[in-house]
Formats: C-alpha cells, sequence, structure tokens
C-alpha cells in the first residue's frame, strides 16, 4: 500500500519538528478573516477546494475507480448546510447518505466539499485498491494499492520534486496548488 497526503500547506515553510511557520487560514469558516494583510475571500477557498477535489478524482480516473463506499461517516450541524447557497443539490445526499452507501464520482465531489467545509466527516474506500480521508486542518490522506512511479505517469496533474525529496507539488490545470507528500 502507498500512503499519500495531499495538502495546501508548502513543505518548505515546515520546521523540522512539522510544525508550519506560516500564518494560514485553516477552515472554510476563515473567509472574511485576514492573513498576511490579505483579506481570505471565498473565491480563494474555493480554488483550494477545486484543487483538493480534483486531485483526489484525478486518483480514482487513473486508477479507473467510478465510485467509492462510506465506510465512516459522521454528520455536523445540518441545520446550516441548508441555509448555505452552495449547497443546492447536496442536501439530498447528505440526507440519504449512511455507512455502507456506495456513492458515484459526482457525490463523491459533493461529500468532499462537505467534508472540507466541515459539515459532515467520512472515510470511503474502494476495497483494497484505494481509501481517502480528509483530516483536520485541510490535509487529505489517501491510500492507494498501485505503484507509486506508475500513478505519477499517468496522472494528468503535473507532479514535481520539491527542494524536500519527501514531497511532490502538484500543480494542477486552472486551479490552485497543492502539495502532495509521500
Amino acid at each position: 500500500m502507498y500512503h499519500w497526503r495531499i495538502t495546501k500547506y508548502n513543505p518548505q515553510l515546515k520546521t523540522s519538528q512539522g510544525n508550519f511557520l506560516a500564518n494560514e487560514w485553516t477552515s472554510y469558516s476563515d473567509i472574511g478573516k485576514f492573513y498576511n494583510n490579505k483579506q481570505f475571500t471565498q473565491k480563494d477557498y474555493l480554488d483550494t477546494e477545486n484543487a483538493y477535489v480534483n486531485a483526489v478524482i484525478e486518483f480514482m480516473n487513473c486508477l479507473k475507480i467510478s465510485s467509492l463506499k462510506v465506510v465512516a461517516l459522521e454528520k455536523f450541524d445540518e441545520e446550516t448546510i441548508y441555509k448555505d447557497n452552495y449547497f443546492q443539490g447536496m442536501t439530498v445526499l447528505i440526507n440519504n447518505i449512511q455507512i455502507g452507501s456506495l456513492i458515484n464520482q459526482q457525490q463523491v465531489t459533493d461529500i468532499f466539499r462537505l467534508i472540507l467545509r466541515e459539515y459532515v466527516w467520512a472515510k470511503l474506500s474502494h476495497g483494497s485498491k484505494m481509501y481517502v480521508h480528509f483530516g483536520y486542518i485541510i490535509i487529505c490522506t489517501l491510500v492507494v494499492h498501485y505503484p507509486v512511479k506508475k500513478l505519477l505517469e499517468m496522472l494528468l496533474i503535473k507532479a514535481f520534486l520539491s527542494k524536500n525529496s519527501n514531497h511532490h507539488i502538484i500543480m494542477i490545470p486552472k486551479t490552485s496548488q497543492c502539495y502532495l507528500e509521500k
């Protein structure tokens, strides 16, 4: 099994103890706050959210996975979800999803957005072929049963080895960047 971490945090700003030096946003709820004298906007958030979703969907496409199974699930603050305009169309999913649900790629995209916005928490898998979950402060963990080098060759996103040889920087077309740590 190969473990990957997708994160928005630049690994070059990490101390030897693993702490990040930059003052950065960590949540959807940080929209409107200021970081490094710049207001964090909804567009900034959505660019990063899209980068995460696109990266995971790209892994699914490379592995020819069209659906994932919900293996763990927690729902939070459902009332807020219904008031958020960005969740139109996701109400059916949030009402019907449960542990054991098999969800297609569009639903996977929607559940990832709900997870990143901290409305639900879930772990998803496709047997032993792929396992994915998002953790605290917007870090996504992917476990795939596929050789890393071969997978990187298949990905449509560009991967670059960073100065820290333990990391691959992934540039996702038309979105912001994410960092992929192996």
